[in-house]
């Protein structure tokens, strides 16, 4: 599966189905200092939870 900016969805390359992302009005984007965040991961062993989505027509898998 890989992202079309065009369609913001979840394309996959082999058969060209498509999984759209779930959107939401509460999602801020934010610039963060890219080192202060990397110290931060480091200092830190929790791990985010990672969704996976799916090709419903091949089964190929992405992990976010």
């Amino acid at each position: 599966m890989k992202f079309s900016a065009a369609d913001a969805v979840l394309k996959c390359p082999y058969c060209g189905s498509e999984n759209e992302i779930p959107q939401s009005d509460s999602f801020e984007v934010k610039e963060n200092d890219f080192m202060a965040i990397l110290e931060t991961l480091e200092q830190t062993s929790e791990q985010e939870s990672i969704d996976v989505y799916s090709c419903d027509a091949c089964g190929a898998e992405v992990e976010l």
